[in-house]
């Protein structure tokens, strides 16, 4: 077996189906082993930085995702997107196809190079945004490659995989090296334990407990448990957590971000005198800039790798553990799920709130919900989800411009699923070639558009009228028309009535949805005078 057949068969044997990415004259060698090969198909994006999107979108959905990307101009386009896969907890594996060895080994000054022979430079930025990098010779293909998807499984991290361009077509030696195990973190007895002791002090004695869920957790594959364990027990999500659990399986009470909470969020965690903070990190994004007044006393904070309990840390303590021992101190609850109620709009023209009540009244179980960063992604806060949404937004990252390549990667990862597809006018313009790559394979994607004018979430900030908050008005249906073609349905809307019947359908389409430029859903207008009374 050749190398490149190697780590294809390896990628699939991951559940890894599709590669995203652009051709380089480096990588093409390894493409042509992508097209032969049977159990990984050939995804091609318009660029590198859609690809990385896409990639992640993908493994969200899928688990594990690959992009394949030239020397030099490739990869560093794509930096960004690896960047925000890191911060999110991702695992994409980034195939960066190299010079051949003989140009490395020699010394050469290359195409897509800086101008010298350090071909690592490259190499050592991706040092920074991945938890693993390596370079595959022929020698050492079979442990490399095992260790660097191993710590991508593992961290839920990517990592970087250098391909010179001609070691794809070599064969592997015939004897096959040793593997080095890799295991997930352990927690050690003694911190455990000691957590664990703390832990029951603070939940026995609680009136008041409350669970409050970040993302960190669910992306280590551990919603289930989060779930179990909040049984019973008022349930609140950060921004960042929002969609990360079952939203129906658990008494969900809203999303807290401090004083820009909903009603009753604040009051039930800021009160509460044992918080449950699980998976969650504290950013500005979290916390309002942090304004918000989280009792440290009552806190117990579980981490991937640590915990804390009243501020006194612990570790190294598995979350997986960790979930389990305080499972075990708050016992058998019977569950407290409440209905929520959702404002019904009578017709009118549309505004902002009523935009993101349809959209949720439209959502479906099962269904794949993408947020770009902006108006989507705080105007969807207030509303709880059906059972079976996966619920994919680049909340901490905040790259705008992710969610349109990420739905295509989500769509390529689950054919069979309905994605919808939150956007803004001005996120659109970073990333708007992927349309073309999503009528191309046809996939099942509803897109609301949000035409605002200009980037309203930065209005909402500052500048309300300043130039740099506008952007070029789009004429979209001619945009639709022109990457992917005639037959793709492009409905505008401007009431309530009209965008409740655009939203009733399937398959590959657009609504554009036309908002005023200073209308915000009612989240953001708090969210950001919470954050500039906290700045004075």
């Amino acid at each position: 077996m050749k190398i490149g057949d190697y780590l294809l068969s390896e990628l699939a044997g991951r559940g890894v189906r599709h590669l995203f990415g652009v051709p380089g004259d480096y990588s093409l060698p390894f493409l042509d082993q992508v097209l032969a090969h049977p159990d990984v198909e050939w995804v091609g994006n318009c660029n590198e930085l859609n690809a990385g999107y896409a990639a992640d979108g993908y493994a969200r959905i899928a688990g594990l995702a690959a992009i394949s990307l030239t020397y030099g101009v490739g990869e560093l386009s794509a930096i960004n997107a690896v960047a925000g896969a890191y911060a999110e907890r991702v695992p994409v594996v980034v195939l960066g196809s190299l010079p051949a060895r003989r140009a490395l080994d020699a010394g050469r000054v290359v195409h897509h190079g800086l101008g010298d022979a350090d071909w690592r430079r490259v190499i050592r930025a991706y040092g920074e945004v991945t938890a693993a990098q390596t370079v595959l010779t022929p020698d050492n293909a079979v442990v490399e490659l095992t260790r660097a998807l191993d710590i991508a499984v593992t961290e839920r991290r990517p990592v970087y995989v250098g391909l010179p361009a001609d070691v794809p077509t070599v064969e592997l030696p015939t004897a096959a090296p040793a593997l080095a195990e890799i295991h997930g973190l352990t927690s050690a007895p003694g911190e455990l334990a000691a957590f664990a002791s703390a832990a029951e002090r603070l939940v026995k004695a609680a009136k008041r407990p409350v669970v409050l869920v970040g993302h960190e957790l669910a992306r280590l594959g551990l919603a289930a448990e989060i779930e179990r364990l909040a049984t019973g027990l008022p349930v609140a999500m950060t921004a960042i957590g929002k969609g990360q659990i079952d939203e129906q399986a658990v008494d969900w009470i809203g999303t807290y971000l401090g004083p820009a909470s909903p009603d009753g969020v604040r009051e039930t965690v800021e009160q509460s005198d044992c918080v449950l903070a699980l998976g969650t990190i504290f950013s500005d994004t979290e916390t309002a800039g942090f304004s918000a007044a989280l009792p440290e006393s009552a806190m117990i904070v579980v981490r991937p790798e640590n915990a804390t309990v009243a501020g006194k840390p612990f570790g190294p303590v598995a979350a997986a553990d960790a979930l389990h021992a305080l499972a075990e101190l708050l016992g058998t609850r019977d569950s407290a799920v409440r209905p929520t109620k959702t404002r019904v709009y009578e017709d009118g023209p549309l505004t902002q709130n009523p935009l993101w009540t349809e959209v949720t009244a439209s959502i479906r179980p099962g269904d794949i919900v993408v947020l770009d960063q902006g108006t989507a992604s705080f105007g969807m806060l207030d509303y709880r989800m059906p059972s079976g949404v996966s619920y994919l937004a680049g909340t901490l990252w905040g790259s705008i411009g992710y969610s349109l390549p990420a739905a295509l990667g989500a769509a390529v990862a689950a054919p069979d699923r309905r994605v919808v597809l939150l956007i803004g006018d001005g996120s659109l313009q970073l990333t708007a070639q992927e349309l073309s790559t999503i009528a191309r394979v046809g996939a099942n994607v509803t897109i609301v558009l949000v035409n605002n004018n200009g980037y309203t979430i930065e209005r909402a900030i500052n500048g309300p009228h300043a130039v740099y908050n506008d952007i070029n008005h789009w004429d979209h249906a001619a945009l639709v028309r022109a990457l992917c073609g005639p037959d793709v349905p492009m409905t505008p809307v401007r009431t309530i009535g009209e965008l409740r019947s655009a939203l009733d359908g399937d398959g590959f389409r657009v609504i554009e949805a036309h908002t005023q430029p200073l209308d915000l859903p009612t989240r953001l207008d708090v969210f950001v005078s919470a954050v500039k009374a906290a700045q004075g």
